[in-house]
């Protein structure tokens, strides 16, 4: 049920003022209604929506926030941190699917580093990601996030862009432990990993093909290599539908190319009159099946 109305209306529905210029590009004016350029200019976000609700109402609001925040180099006033403090645990009732958006958002944004520490700071991150939260603050982890940072923004700079298997193995390869004194097969060792995984970004739930792909990424760095593993990930990727539009259906056209099916003419001999009577071919598929 979305509502429509006025380009201004719009923009005083925005959630945070520097989030609500608009651009014209007949004579390249910005639109300003809410002193957006003022906040700009004073390096602030601030935020459009009554801080009474606008946290209850999406709490997803609080994390944008937060990753205005670090994008950008400006700095919250002191009323939104105040109330992210306060309403840092709606967060959890999110749905899960949105929040896993959202934490793909930031491993892909070139600064999760630092996103992820704003989150443990306000205690978001905790509601987020329970036990990944558990292990934020370990400098093995910032380092893999970091690296991962470094190579998004050099592999923008370039025009490419980095597999989510890859931003998945940054996160959860400094916490995955292997028990060397027990002697595994590597799709055992594949499966433990795995299972440790899905624990460490409970309640995530990205594809299960992305995070095999990771799991082997992190195998390989020990030198283990599934020999399933490539097969195995490819079938659980998602295939493109064949597109049929402007064409006959794929049913169609596997019944214009199949050939159909030949029946042999048997010969009868009539009872009474002992004559041999030849069967007529049938007409339609439904006489053709019944014989």
């Amino acid at each position: 049920n979305n509502l429509f109305g006025t380009i201004e209306q719009d923009a005083k529905r925005r959630d945070f003022s520097i989030n609500s210029l608009y651009y014209n590009p007949a004579n390249g004016h910005l639109i300003d209604f809410n002193d957006a350029l003022s906040d700009f200019h004073k390096r602030q976000i601030r935020s459009l929506i009554p801080l009474s609700y606008t946290f209850s109402e999406d709490p997803v609001r609080m994390i944008r926030a937060l990753k205005y925040q670090v994008t950008t180099g400006f700095k919250l006033k002191y009323d939104v941190k105040k109330a992210i403090r306060k309403n840092a645990a709606m967060i959890g009732t999110c749905s899960t699917s949105r929040l896993t958006e959202e934490v793909s958002k930031i491993l892909a944004s070139g600064s999760s580093c630092e996103i992820f520490e704003k989150l443990r700071k306000y205690g978001l991150l905790a509601f987020i990601l329970p036990c990944w939260a558990q292990y934020a603050s370990i400098g093995a982890v910032s380092d893999s996030l970091k690296a991962l940072d470094s190579k998004i923004r050099e592999a923008v700079k370039e025009g490419r862009s980095i597999a989510k298997e890859e931003q998945i193995y940054a996160f959860i390869k400094p916490l995955l432990v292997f028990d060397s004194s027990q002697d595994m097969t590597p799709d055992e060792l594949f499966h433990e990993a795995f299972r440790q995984t899905k624990i460490l970004i409970s309640p995530m739930t990205p594809p299960n093909y992305e995070l095999e792909k990771a799991v082997d990424m992190v195998l390989q760095d020990i030198g283990i290599k599934r020999t399933r593993a490539r097969k195995s990930a490819e079938a659980r990727a998602p295939k493109k539908k064949p597109n049929t539009m402007g064409r006959k259906s794929a049913a169609n056209e596997e019944l214009s190319v199949v050939p159909a099916k030949k029946h042999k003419k048997r010969r009868k001999k009539n009872p009474k009159s002992g004559k041999i009577i030849l069967p007529q071919e049938p007409k339609t598929l439904a006489e053709e099946h019944d014989l």
